[in-house]
């Protein structure tokens, strides 16, 4: 464990990363990602949970062990929906990540998410401990997640840029046209990478409305999941206009 962690550290600080004019290689195992995004997701589903059990409410230690697992499950089944359409995409567009090295890179974009959200849990259980704002806490958890999310895929855009700029390079001692390919399919590759963003984060607010709850109603009884009912963006709204008393 203490190695993964060690290695962690090297890929938050960019070391672990090595780019050159053949492939782009990522010096961390599958495993060593799909372990630490269960420990550390379970961190910062635990602060989540823990809202219930600060409001007294009954069975809150059992939505505290279920935040713990959903979280991480909620990236990880975000992931396993979209990753297929990110790799036809990527081939359409003349990508060289195979299947294995481009998985393996969009597991360790989850593990950064999750290592931000567990950063933030410090802070998450401080707000939980010190106030009784159900709508609060759902909006505060929205920001924080969002905010691991945004960076968790900037490292992963960063990455494939590295790579699409590399392949420029490579092609550029070439003839024209094959260079000027090169360069083609590496703006159709940018391309589609954001249309796959805009999918990840559509299933992703999707799935988190799914597997809700995470935070637990102070005045409900503990269930796994809720029946699906109204959509993510309309509760976000209303408990905005709770909290500004609307």
């Amino acid at each position: 464990m203490r190695a993964a962690i060690q290695k962690l550290d090297g890929l938050l600080r960019g070391t672990a990363l090595r780019v050159d004019e053949e492939s782009t290689e990522i010096d961390f195992s599958a495993l060593a990602s799909l372990r630490l995004t269960l420990i550390l997701g379970a961190v910062y589903g635990s602060c989540m949970g823990l809202f219930a059990l600060s409001a007294g409410r009954r069975g809150a230690w059992i939505q505290l062990l279920a935040s713990g697992v959903k979280l991480p499950l909620l990236f990880l089944l975000t992931l396993l929906v979209t990753f297929p359409a990110l790799y036809v995409f990527s081939v359409l567009a003349g990508s060289r990540l195979r299947f294995t090295p481009l998985l393996r890179l969009n597991l360790v974009s989850i593990l950064i998410m999750l290592a931000v959200s567990a950063s933030l849990a410090p802070i998450l259980a401080f707000f939980t401990l010190s106030t009784t704002s159900y709508s609060f806490m759902v909006l505060l958890n929205v920001v924080l997640l969002g905010v691991a999310g945004l960076i968790g895929l900037r490292f992963l855009r960063r990455t494939l840029s590295l790579l699409l700029s590399a392949a420029e390079a490579s092609a550029s001692p070439r003839p024209s046209s094959t260079a000027l390919g090169a360069v083609e399919a590496s703006r159709a590759a940018g391309n589609t990478f954001r249309v796959w963003l805009c999918l990840f984060a559509l299933v992703g607010v999707q799935m988190a409305w799914l597997l809700r709850p995470f935070i637990g109603r102070p005045e409900a009884a503990f269930t796994w999941f809720r029946p699906r009912e109204a959509s993510f963006f309309q509760s976000v709204f209303e408990h905005l206009l709770r909290l500004l008393g609307a």
